[in-house]
């Protein structure tokens, strides 16, 4: 065991034997992929409590949130600031995915209203442990207007596992984008932008699969929608986009899931409805939609052979 102080002066022990892959890359245990069962906050948004995460490996490197401590396989430690600690947790258990400014903002400061540089300054620290003690270990990509990425490099430059990847192939990860408003002028905005919150929600709280926060789904607009780029960038397996048109009292909400790996339709529909309540019509086609998804997904029935010539 070997132990490490900080400027307070406390004395910390660092346990040995750490479960790793073969690479030295993060490899996620039960008790760390059972987390995010366990979170609070909705998609996008689980709270990072130190005091109650696990300890977790990247690389040659062993994380003990509680304890603030990062240490090295060569007996290198450091202490870092509790909001570096989150936001290092927070990227890491995104398992490679793109992780949005406000869901950093839900997740390491619960919600609560900073300015643009109280971000900035983490990932200033951030970038420093990469250089130091983290070198070789880890690298924290910067995504411009979308997000962060932290990427583990494995041991003695060997290319890193791509454990999202087989996450994925393993379990169903969706990204509800944001619906098109195909309606004349932009007074019809709100309604769409609603229309394609509500889905998430419903779709989030009633499949079983793994949703994308809107943070980091509802980024892709135009042509940065194809299922190409979003699948990269998210690494998710299926996408959930839709479009809303209007003529006089009545409107036609699309949708359609898409399968990322092939680029097919796997289920699509179009709901028209009377705008006489608003809220009433999300909620419903949120419903519906949700709906329709939680089928796709279901676990497969067997089918059990019938008797012939039962007598």
């Amino acid at each position: 065991m070997n132990s490490v102080s900080d400027r307070s002066g406390w004395s910390y022990g660092l346990q040995q034997g750490s479960q790793t892959d073969a690479a030295g890359a993060f490899a996620p245990t039960k008790a760390v992929r059972n987390l995010h069962l366990r979170r609070d906050g909705g998609p996008g948004g689980a709270r990072i409590r130190l005091a109650d995460e696990a300890r977790l490996r990247l690389g040659a490197l062993t994380i003990e949130p509680a304890l603030r401590l990062v240490a090295h396989d060569d007996g290198g430690a450091e202490i870092v600031e509790p909001r570096v600690m989150q936001v290092l947790v927070a990227l890491i258990l995104a398992e490679g995915r793109i992780v949005s400014r406000d869901e950093l903002l839900m997740s390491c400061w619960h919600g609560v209203v900073v300015g643009e540089d109280a971000i900035t300054r983490v990932m200033g620290r951030l970038r420093r442990l990469v250089d130091g003690l983290g070198q070789g270990a880890f690298k924290l990509e910067t995504v411009t207007k979308v997000g962060y990425r932290l990427v583990s490099i494995g041991r003695a430059g060997e290319a890193p596992r791509r454990e999202a990847t087989a996450l994925a192939a393993a379990e169903p990860r969706l990204a509800v984008l944001a619906f098109d408003n195909l309606c004349d002028g932009d007074d019809m905005a709100w309604f769409s932008n609603g229309v394609s919150e509500e889905i998430l929600q419903a779709v989030a709280n009633g499949a079983a699969l793994k949703v994308i926060g809107r943070g980091s789904s509802f980024q892709f607009r135009g042509a940065e929608k194809s299922a190409s780029h979003v699948a990269a960038a998210l690494n998710v397996t299926h996408l959930l986009d839709g479009s809303v048109r209007r003529s006089g009292p009545t409107v036609r909400i699309s949708a359609q899931l898409i399968e990322c790996a092939g680029q097919t339709t796997l289920w699509s529909d179009r709901f028209d409805r009377e705008l006489s309540d608003f809220l009433a019509v999300q909620d419903e086609i949120a419903g519906a939609v949700a709906a329709a998804v939680a089928m796709v997904f279901a676990p497969r029935q067997p089918r059990w052979p019938t008797e012939r010539g039962a007598r």
